[in-house]
């Protein structure tokens, strides 16, 4: 399996998350974030992406109308024992405006949880993941990474979180387990 901390085109955990809250992944972008796994994190994390023309799709502007972005996963109120997430998409690049695209987390809430994030960017069927493993103080945001679209349709990624290679075996591991959990096949011979 390919090194997800790279890119890696076979499905993710998180992903599957995501679909089982209702979000959609078969998309031109996505942009998701976790949080919630193990000891249980309260606080309320906040997907944020801002668009080239500095329009932002967060919480309280869910849908971008020009370039049909849209926040279709929102967690407030993580439960115990289930990792939270939330995800934000854009199914057709071609609406899209070209330039630059900011995707964060912001920590709108604070209640007592210390172990970070876990992030992915997928687009042209590439799953880019990024773990946040540290506190994060109320009304702090962490740059993630831009994708720049550019003019002829192709997308552009600008690490500015960096991963560990510890991180990725984990991540491997963790997605051979939940395809086994499910019952899917994780690769076909």
């Amino acid at each position: 399996m390919d090194n997800p901390s790279r890119g890696s085109t076979a499905n993710s955990l998180m992903k599957i998350q995501v679909m089982e809250m209702g979000g959609d992944v078969d998309v031109d972008l996505r942009f998701s974030i976790r949080w919630n796994e193990g000891e249980w994190d309260k606080n309320d994390l906040d997907a944020h992406c801002t668009e080239p023309d500095k329009n932002e799709i967060y919480f309280n502007n869910k849908i971008s109308q020009r370039t049909g972005g849209w926040l279709d996963v929102d967690i407030i109120d993580p439960e115990k024992g289930k990792p939270s997430v939330e995800n934000i998409q854009f199914k057709n690049r071609e609406k899209m405006i070209k330039g630059e695209y900011l995707f964060r987390v912001h920590q709108y809430t604070y209640r007592g949880g210390d172990k970070g994030f876990e992030a992915e960017i997928e687009f042209d069927n590439i799953i880019h993941t990024f773990k946040y493993p540290y506190k994060i103080k109320n009304d702090e945001y962490v740059d993630v990474a831009k994708v720049i679209l550019h003019n002829d349709g192709h997308f552009e990624l600008i690490r500015l979180l960096e991963n560990s290679e510890e991180y990725a075996k984990n991540e491997a591991n963790k997605i051979a387990q939940a395809y086994k959990e499910r019952g899917l096949i994780l690769f076909k011979k």
